[in-house]
């Protein structure tokens, strides 16, 4: 069954996205990760979500918060979907939120699906070519992702600037690109590596974590959920939802238009793979 799992679910999602752009920068959607970045290094904002962008370059030259910067993984809800009824329901067992963990402050389970957004790159050699050709292409898989030859591009040298080679935006990948001797020998503070690398691991580590779809027609997907979820955002930011019972409405009409444009994307494959097989 590929019915989308989206209704109050994905309407909460557009109101605390919504939310947050009410704080954020006037210039947020105008670009990538060097947005978020440069703006927290100027001291413009005090919280982003980012890759690991906003802490490997938060120690460049003339940046105000090097030294200053705390890293904690992605927070929870309280709140689940419930596949059966299709609405968003208070987490009041581990039978119900099977990852969940206890609040300790306020005694509630709170589940916790973390992102491993953009889920990195892969290679593969192909059958048909000469033993002698896979085994070169394995040899250069193997020398491109050696951890040690790569960890210059993984963690910039705080120290000395001018001894960072091109900026590769690569993210720790290795067991040992985490190790938090190997940030402080670079000029990174032990307290903020020390959370950097509890919030990768702790992530990485969950049995809940969430990666991208990886099935036909995934960019659509995505394409869909990122045109609706922006055009919501920049309502917000405009003023346009600042009536909450026409913002509510606004969230539900925009729910159900995805869920049909899936929908519709999921038929168009079906139909483009049944043309192909005529």
């Amino acid at each position: 069954d590929l019915a989308p799992l989206l209704g109050p679910a994905m309407e909460e999602t557009l109101r605390l996205q919504g939310e947050q752009t009410r704080y954020g920068a006037p210039d947020e959607f105008d670009g990538c990760v060097g947005i978020h970045v440069d703006n927290m290094n100027a001291g413009k904002c005090v919280l982003t979500y980012n890759w690991g962008n906003s802490f490997s370059d938060h120690v460049r030259e003339g940046s105000t918060v090097k030294g200053k910067l705390g890293v904690a993984p992605i927070p929870g809800s309280h709140r689940v979907l419930n596949r059966q009824t299709g609405e968003l329901e208070e987490c009041t067992s581990t039978e119900m939120c099977p990852h969940a963990v206890r609040d300790e402050r306020t005694g509630k389970l709170i589940n916790q699906a973390p992102y491993g957004a953009y889920g990195g790159f892969s290679g593969a050699v192909s059958g048909s070519v000469s033993r002698e050709n896979q085994i070169a292409a394995a040899e250069f898989f193997a020398f491109a992702t050696s951890a040690k030859k790569a960890i210059k591009y993984v963690i910039p040298n705080a120290m000395d600037p001018d001894a960072n080679p091109v900026p590769t935006g690569m993210d720790p990948y290795a067991k040992s690109m985490l190790e938090v001797d190997e940030w402080t020998s670079r000029g990174f503070d032990e307290r903020s590596a020390t959370e950097y690398k509890y919030a990768i691991e702790s992530q990485l580590g969950s049995s809940n974590v969430v990666i991208d779809l990886r099935i036909p027609a995934a960019a659509d997907f995505m394409a869909a959920i990122d045109d609706v979820t922006t055009r919501y955002c920049n309502g917000t930011k405009f003023g346009e939802h600042d009536d909450e019972g026409r913002a509510a409405a606004v969230r539900a009409d925009l729910s159900a238009e995805l869920a049909r444009r899936w929908q519709d994307i999921v038929a168009d494959f079906d139909k483009e793979k049944d043309d192909q097989g005529a």
